[in-house]
């Protein structure tokens, strides 16, 4: 996995490569995404070589790619990134993956250097919010996740997304109602919710992710009819919404 030089010559990758549908193993990890699995892959280690991209499978357009950052939440200088050979965007997250703190064959605490260790600390994230939530469908859950890390909005080639937050993430899948409201798409909203007789629910401190206008926010748990004041630098907007039993 992440390979892309190999033995016999004629096997090595090129970026070309690198589109997700090539390699044998992206090939089988994207049957397994089809299937239903979350597959949650390695960026690679390659970010300061000459090759520094991503590797096969991490290309593939499903496959939860994750790249590396330290304990400061500043890239690892090995992180590969992207994007892949068609443009999509890889690494899809990033998490600790310098100075990562491991058990090693022996039994000793230690730290690691790697996207084999940032990869399963998001492979347990993404274990734990479906198996918290599991009606839910695999591109939900990856979904939300994207949608909870830090650079969601202005996401890049070596971060992706950022780093995500699992309580965010499960937030989201919990207890969130969508509105489309025709506001400016991908752009940081702040909201306030009231209830109908004026009382503020919340601390209107709570970001609100907008993409393609379609507005999620945590909803409030009892019944009732509630106001919601959506608000940006340029961009204020008031509307109604009813939370049933």
């Amino acid at each position: 996995l992440g390979y892309t030089t190999f033995d016999d010559a004629l096997q090595n990758h090129t970026y070309e490569d690198m589109d997700g549908e090539t390699t044998p193993i992206s090939i089988g990890a994207g049957i397994a995404c089809s299937k239903g699995i979350i597959v949650v892959n390695s960026a690679g280690n390659s970010g300061s070589s000459s090759w520094h991209f991503i590797g096969a499978p991490a290309d593939n357009f499903d496959v939860l790619s994750v790249g590396a950052v330290d304990e400061n939440e500043e890239i690892a200088s090995f992180s590969s990134y992207g994007p892949n050979a068609d443009g999509a965007l890889k690494p899809n997250v990033v998490a600790q993956g310098k100075n990562t703190v491991i058990i090693s064959s022996s039994d000793t605490v230690r730290t690691g250097n790697g996207t084999s260790f940032s990869s399963p600390i998001t492979a347990g994230m993404v274990a734990c919010i479906w198996g918290a939530q599991p009606n839910q469908t695999p591109a939900a859950v990856k979904g939300a996740i994207y949608k909870s890390a830090d650079r969601y909005l202005n996401p890049d080639d070596q971060f992706g997304y950022g780093i995500p937050n699992y309580y965010n993430a499960y937030q989201l899948l919990n207890s969130s109602i969508n509105l489309s409201q025709g506001v400016p798409i991908n752009t940081l909203i702040e909201y306030k919710v009231y209830t109908i007789d004026g009382k503020e629910m919340n601390n209107g401190k709570t970001i609100l992710y907008n993409e393609d206008s379609a507005l999620s926010f945590i909803k409030p748990k009892t019944a009732g009819v509630y106001i919601i004041h959506l608000f940006s630098d340029a961009f204020e907007l008031n509307n109604k919404f009813i939370v049933l039993e």
